[in-house]
């Protein structure tokens, strides 16, 4: 269970903290095209959001998963749950 929790919690925790911290970067071409209106601006900025939140959150997850199946298996080593694990 705390496996599954890891990942999840990670999960939501990249989709939460991607969108933020992409939002500084403007890596998109149609932020310096002149001819681009308001519209377009900001569906592309929120596309970009998007698939930050979506690869941070997937990377999270692994972060999650690598550290609770390393806890557990050392607790399932060891045969004890104890601040050392």
């Amino acid at each position: 269970t705390k496996l599954v929790a890891s990942v999840i919690g990670g999960g939501l925790m990249g989709m939460v903290f991607g969108p933020i911290f992409s939002s500084s970067v403007l890596t998109n071409p149609i932020d310096q095209d002149p001819n681009a209106t308001f519209r377009q601006k900001v569906f592309s900025g929120w596309k970009d959001m998007m698939k930050a939140g979506v690869r941070m959150g997937k990377t999270f997850a692994v972060v999650g998963l690598v550290y609770s199946s390393s806890e557990c298996t050392i607790e399932k080593i060891r045969g004890k749950h104890d601040y050392k694990n």
